[in-house]
């Protein structure tokens, strides 16, 4: 599978999670792989974004305040929080994933998941992250 539908996956996961409380991660990935798992999925990856968002959630969500100027953390859906939560980590702890592209793959999630003005509203955020992340001359 590739790498943009394990991607899909796992914001579908994550998503999840918001309702349940990351602390139930085990229990909605169990039924994941029991219920809902596509074949080919990048399990790898998969595991490594939906328990590292759920490990690093408290910090993602002071990057999502930080960057979200003029928006309450209660006005921001949760298919947005999601979808942030995902590529801000991606960003932030999978070097292996450039920033574009996580930034891109989550505008496109966003957007089909919720509309254009997410898309808008989610690429602002990360074009703001990934701005304010010293440079490695990698990107």
């Amino acid at each position: 599978m590739s790498r943009r539908l394990s991607r899909e996956e796992a914001f579908k996961v994550i998503f999840e999670i918001s309702f349940q409380g990351k602390e139930n991660i085990d229990t909605v990935l169990d039924y994941y792989y029991e219920n809902l798992s596509v074949p080919d999925l990048e399990k790898k990856y998969f595991e490594a974004v939906t328990r590292g968002v759920c490990e690093k959630k408290d910090e993602l969500d002071d990057y999502i305040s930080r960057f979200s100027i003029g928006w309450s953390k209660q006005r921001i859906s949760r298919v947005s929080a999601s979808v942030l939560w995902l590529s801000m980590y991606e960003i932030l702890y999978m070097s292996d994933i450039p920033n574009g592209v996580s930034a891109n793959e989550a505008v496109e999630l966003a957007k089909k998941y919720e509309g254009p003005e997410c898309g808008a509203f989610v690429n602002g955020i990360l074009g703001s992250l990934i701005r304010s992340l010293p440079r490695d001359g990698g990107e």
